[in-house]
């Protein structure tokens, strides 16, 4: 089996929380499987990461109960009151944790400019650095916005978003009181589910609004569990940014930011070379059909 995942870096496996899940879900659970990583929406059917394929079975929807019918299942230990209850808690965790994530990542405007943005350009090749992060940045702010109600303001949408996230932490927070996982000693889907969000919650210390990110830190056994994870998966990620998110972002934007606008203005400056020394020019257009055409 292999698995296709957004790419991460020195803090986090993955920068998308359901590429972390599923990665954490297959270590947890034992699962077989080669992975590889990447930022490119077109290397996924859908353009949404992840992506599982084995053999010609290509799996994105429910990668979950795809490995559960490859006997590779965490919730065969639990009861069906507490499969329930996961069903539950994960659906509330890919709510309330996922719009978070997105509004803090995308459409807080110091977050996005001077780290997200960042995060992405240092990812992705020239010219991809310049368009695809801001194509994302649009969509996401579309996705979201057309979920606010016209009687709330932004402000107003934003305080729902962050007043829903620090509900679903508390409850996280008491369901996880002492124990190492969610339901006892063994770990379940929930626990990968989780981490996946949690992780990318606690793991960059964003430039802007980040009061989220505090909440997390008050509730000490949600660090534990993250950290437990972490330590036993991914011993290579570092722990916490305290601001190295915003200095791994920063590193190589401007040298990055240089490359691009010169490689451009030299392919710019060509092609009017090139133009210049066409014998022929283009006739001007006599209608509104030549125009158009004389325009592309």
């Amino acid at each position: 089996m292999e698995l296709l995942v957004h790419s991460g870096d020195e803090y986090v496996e993955s920068f998308e929380p359901e590429s972390l899940a599923i990665l954490t879900y297959a270590k947890l659970a034992k699962v077989p499987i080669s992975t590889t990583s990447s930022c490119l929406p077109w290397r996924t059917p859908s353009g949404q990461f992840p992506v599982l394929r084995h053999g010609d079975t290509v799996v994105q929807k429910d990668i979950f109960n795809y490995f559960k019918s490859q006997g590779y299942s965490l919730d065969d230990v639990l009861t069906a009151k507490q499969t329930a209850e996961a069903f539950t808690y994960k659906t509330s965790v890919r709510d309330a944790l996922h719009k978070a994530l997105l509004y803090s990542r995308w459409l807080d405007a110091d977050n996005y400019s001077n780290f997200t943005r960042k995060w992405y350009g240092n990812k992705l090749p020239f010219p991809l650095t310049i368009f695809l992060p801001h194509m994302k940045h649009r969509s996401i702010q579309s996705k979201l916005r057309n979920q606010c109600t016209p009687d709330l303001t932004p402000e107003a949408f934003h305080n729902l978003i962050i007043a829903s996230a620090r509900e679903c932490l508390n409850a996280l927070s008491i369901i996880l009181g002492e124990q190492l996982y969610f339901f006892g000693d063994k770990p379940s889907s929930l626990d990968a589910v989780v981490y996946g969000y949690l992780e990318n919650l606690i793991q960059y210390k964003l430039p802007g609004n980040n009061s989220l990110q505090g909440h997390v830190y008050c509730c000490n056994n949600l660090l534990q569990f993250c950290q437990r994870i972490r330590n036993q998966f991914y011993p290579h990620c570092k722990t916490g940014s305290s601001g190295a998110g915003d200095e791994l972002a920063v590193s190589n934007w401007k040298p990055a930011l240089w490359v691009s606008v010169a490689t451009t203005t030299a392919l710019l400056l060509f092609q009017m070379y090139r133009v210049s020394l066409s014998p022929s020019q283009p006739r001007k257009p006599n209608n509104d059909s030549d125009l158009e055409n004389y325009i592309q």
